[in-house]
């Protein structure tokens, strides 16, 4: 499931400026899913650590060889070779003397805007760890993991939850249910909603509305169109199924 605007009924120009206006709350909906990626923001941020320890621990013996005998130019070529990962921002080693051989990683362009990466406070994490062998420092590693894969996987994710939905004045649309659990935010217009068996109720701009995975609800407009902002999680692969056809008055 992409970025979708989904319309139903007849579009008036009136509905169209509708649509316009209400465009400006969009902000809202956005924090909206904001505070539901937290728990893959939280995954991502676990993700980056558990890469900068096993990124360390694999590095700390590898460059001990090196760093004993002292091979400046072996050093330099596993520096330049691990910082070639998408992950690595910079890699070093530093000697005793506080000389570092250090490498900068691929520039990993970030495909999402300022104000989303500024929300997810994914810092560039790094540590730095000494080389020790039979108890003598050799010298220290520093690391530095790069956050943008991990910014831009939220970020088309993002992309891939939300959508709108559009319903022209008098119109149906009837009951439907899927395995994605969905949560809208009305943008504008005043419409009926339902849930299950559950009576209608009129929803206004602001409200937010909770389905459930696989719980059948329906929406229905009068005089005024229904422009509300949408996201689904979990099984965001399968579409809806429209259950049945039915009047509204």
């Amino acid at each position: 499931m992409g970025f979708t605007l989904a319309v139903r009924g007849n579009v008036s120009l009136t509905a169209r400026l509708v649509i316009a206006s209400g465009l400006a709350l969009v902000g809202c909906g956005a924090a909206l899913l904001y505070s539901i990626l937290r728990g893959e923001i939280a995954d991502q941020r676990a993700t980056l650590s558990d890469q900068l320890r096993e990124e360390m621990i694999f590095a700390l013996p590898a460059m001990s060889g090196p760093a004993v005998v002292g091979d400046y130019s072996v050093i330099e070529q596993m520096v330049k070779a691990r910082a070639r990962q998408p992950i690595v921002a910079r890699f070093a080693w530093t000697d005793n003397s506080g000389h570092p051989v250090a490498a900068l990683g691929p520039e990993i362009r970030s495909e999402a805007p300022r104000w989303f990466v500024d929300r997810l406070h994914l810092p560039v994490l790094e540590d730095s760890q000494p080389v020790i062998v039979g108890g003598e420092k050799y010298g220290t590693v520093s690391l530095h993991i790069n956050p943008a894969l991990s910014v831009n996987k939220l970020w088309r994710g993002f992309w891939e939850k939300l959508g709108f939905l559009l319903l022209g004045p008098h119109t149906l649309y009837p009951d439907h249910e899927h395995a994605a659990e969905e949560v809208y935010h009305v943008v504008s217009g005043r419409a009926s909603w339902r849930r299950g068996d559950g009576p209608w109720r009129i929803e206004p701009p602001g409200a937010v509305i909770h389905h459930a995975p696989h719980v059948p609800h329906a929406m229905r407009t009068k005089s005024e169109p229904l422009l509300a902002l949408y996201c689904w999680m979990g099984d965001v692969v399968v579409p809806a199924d429209l259950l049945k056809d039915e009047q509204h008055g």
